[in-house]
């Protein structure tokens, strides 16, 4: 009785083939959408830059230092007078109700 050795019942399946090549189109889908989200992005161009032009303003000097001390050339004027540098014009009379001895402003 030798009867001949049939393929499995298992590999003659008609679904056993389609199920391999469906796990891989499956792969392949999933492969392919994980790369587009991975890959895909929002890309802007940067605006184009304008080109300043910087105009130094006006040189500024500053004024030479008053001396620390400049002993006062002629008596106070009265009680009130303080002797203290002017910006301008250097050491003077100064009252606080009546301004610069001899006319300073």
């Amino acid at each position: 009785m030798n009867t001949p050795i049939s393929a499995s019942p298992i590999a003659s399946h008609p679904a056993a083939g389609r199920q391999r090549t469906g796990h891989r189109a499956l792969c392949a889908v999933l492969l392919a959408s994980a790369s587009l989200w991975g890959l895909s992005g929002c890309v802007v161009a940067p605006l184009p830059q304008r080109q300043v032009v910087v105009s130094p303003g006006p040189v500024y000097a500053a004024p030479a230092p008053a001396p620390v001390y400049v002993a006062p050339s002629y008596a106070s004027p009265g009680v009130g007078w303080v002797w203290v540098a002017n910006p301008r014009h250097g050491w003077g009379w100064h009252h606080h109700q009546h301004g610069w001895h001899r006319g300073w402003r």
